[in-house]
């Protein structure tokens, strides 16, 4: 599936998000974001934050855990060495009755892609797995037995997985989806895209990126990265606003008030990884995710 988005959907959504989930789009079906490039996870401890609606709430949180131990035991007059490694990819959710992923038997569901989400499904909160696989390895004479002593899990070697999500805002239940690619190693969780139902208790169709018209908003500012430098251009006679930059877990690294028609930002002291570059001014919100290298 060719992933696509629009600055006109970014736009509406930012806006009507800025005066309360009440306020958005309805009619215009869902709301979406590419998250541009994918965010990779893959080392232990690896995690990405999930606010569906800009709300400053964490409504979903993926996670990896890739961990392994080892030591060795005595066989007779021999001793043998053993290794064991653990590969899990994790989502958990609030525990909030209007908050969770979509379930069947406590595990995260690999919802089909056009299938409904919604108050007819399943949903647990807290953590499940997505996948899993745990490695056993032994030295000699017991080398023969090296296996996968588990693995499972209902998105493991998944590339396009759909994961079902209901979370709360302003005390009702909204659902959507995210899409997930897990490797069958369950080493790498690669998180492509989400999209939500603007309409509280509305079903969402996993992997509906929603329809938006032409916008009725101008474009009051432009964000473009190049060369580890982000450059902002204020128009349509936009005379101020605020950037802010944010990490992909949720933390503020970056924050300026503009009030130039061009203003150049300099990532080259930021950690390697992805960010969110956000500009607010009395127009709304204009977004853009940017990678520094």
């Amino acid at each position: 599936m060719d992933k696509k988005f629009t600055l006109e959907s970014r736009l509406k959504k930012y806006t009507a998000l800025a005066g309360g989930l009440t306020a958005a789009v309805v009619g215009t079906g869902q709301i979406y974001t590419d998250i541009n490039p994918d965010a990779v996870l893959s080392a232990d401890g690896d995690s990405l934050n999930i606010d569906f609606n800009g709300d400053m709430i964490v409504d979903l949180t993926l996670s990896m855990i890739n961990q392994s131990i080892s030591g060795t035991f005595s066989y007779g007059s021999q001793i043998v060495s053993y290794g064991v490694s653990f590969n899990y990819a994790n989502v958990s959710a609030g525990n909030g009755a209007n908050s969770g992923w979509m379930a069947s038997n406590s595990s995260p569901v690999n919802v089909a892609a056009g299938a409904a989400i919604g108050g007819a499904g399943s949903f647990s909160n807290g953590s499940g797995v997505l996948g899993s696989n745990v490695y056993v390895t032994y030295g000699a004479p017991f080398s023969a037995y090296n296996t996968t002593y588990a693995s499972g899990g209902n998105f493991l070697g998944s590339t396009d997985g759909y994961i079902g999500v209901k979370f709360d805002a302003s005390g009702a239940a909204h659902y959507g989806w995210v899409r997930v690619e897990l490797s069958a190693d369950s080493e790498t969780l690669t998180v492509k895209d989400y999209a939500f139902q603007p309409i509280p208790g509305e079903d969402i169709i996993a992997g509906d990126m929603g329809t938006v018209g032409i916008s009725e908003l101008n474009n009051f500012a432009s964000i473009v990265s190049t060369n580890n430098n982000v450059v902002i251009s204020l128009l349509n006679g936009t005379n101020s606003a605020d950037a802010t930059i944010t990490s992909v877990s949720g933390q503020q690294v970056f924050s300026q008030f503009i009030n130039a028609d061009r203003e150049v930002i300099e990532l080259k002291d930021f950690a390697s990884g992805i960010y969110m570059v956000n500009v607010r001014s009395e127009k709304g919100i204009v977004s853009k995710k940017v990678y520094v290298k």
